[in-house]
C-alpha cells in the first residue's frame, strides 16, 4: 500500500511531527510505501520516507492553509496514494490524526463577526470536510475529550472515531537503575541527594 501523510511542516522536536514519523516508520516496517507532503521539512530525512515539498502561497495563515490544500490535491491527483492521512484538517483525507481541538466549538463562543471572517469560514469548511456526517474520513483521536464537540457540530458517527492508545518509547522510560543514574548525575553536577533542582526544557 502507498500511504501519503500530509502535514503543514516537519521539525524534529514537534510532538505531532514525531508521532507522524513514528507512524510512517511503522508503516515502512510493514512493507508499505510512505510519502510525506509538507510545506517545509527541517532536519534529516529518514530512510524510506519520500518527502515532497509543497508550494504554499499567501500571507494570512488561513490563506496558506488553503494553498497547502490545493497544492496537496494537485500532487495527489498527479500521483495518487492508496491512503491519505492528514495531520491538518483538509478535504480529501481518508484518515485524520486529531490532535487539535474542535474549531467550531471555539467559534460558537465568539461574536457573530468572528464567525463571518474569511479565516473562520476557511477553517470551518476544512473541519467539516473531515468531520461532516457524510465525509467518510476516519478520525484517529488522541483523546475522547473533543469527540462530543465534533459530534455536536457535525454529527460525526461514533464508528468513524478510533482512539489511539498512548505509547511511550522504551528510550524515554525510566531505566531499572534510575536511582544509580540519579545519584551519579547529582554528584557530577555538585548537588546533594536532598537538594531540589529546577529543570527547564525547550525545543529551540
Amino acid at each position: 500500500m502507498n500511504i501519503a501523510f500530509v502535514i503543514y511542516r516537519y521539525f524534529p522536536f514537534g510532538g505531532q511531527q514525531r508521532n507522524m514519523l513514528a507512524m510512517a516508520q511503522e508503516a515502512i516496517s510493514r512493507g508499505h510505501g510512505v510519502r510525506v507532503l509538507c510545506r517545509e521539512w527541517q532536519g534529516d530525512r529518514p530512510p524510506g520516507v519520500e518527502v515532497e515539498l509543497l508550494t504554499v502561497k499567501g500571507f494570512a495563515n488561513h490563506a496558506k492553509m488553503a494553498s497547502l490544500a490545493a497544492s496537496a490535491r494537485e500532487r495527489l491527483a498527479a500521483k495518487p496514494a492508496d491512503l491519505v492521512v492528514g495531520f491538518v484538517k483538509l478535504p480529501g483525507l481518508q484518515a485524520y490524526y486529531a490532535a487539535d481541538p474542535c474549531f467550531a466549538e471555539k467559534a460558537v463562543k465568539r461574536g457573530w463577526w468572528y464567525r463571518l471572517s474569511p479565516r473562520t469560514r476557511t477553517y470551518l469548511a476544512f473541519e467539516e470536510s473531515v468531520f461532516g456526517r457524510h465525509a467518510g474520513t476516519h478520525v484517529l483521536e488522541v483523546s475522547v475529550r473533543e469527540r462530543p464537540y465534533y459530534q455536536r457540530h457535525y454529527g460525526t458517527p461514533d464508528q468513524r472515531f478510533h482512539t489511539l492508545v498512548p505509547g511511550i518509547s522504551p528510550s524515554r522510560r525510566a531505566p531499572e537503575d534510575y536511582r544509580i543514574v540519579r545519584n551519579d548525575t547529582r554528584q557530577a553536577l555538585g548537588f546533594t541527594p536532598s537538594q531540589h533542582l529546577l529543570l527547564s526544557l525547550g525545543s529551540g
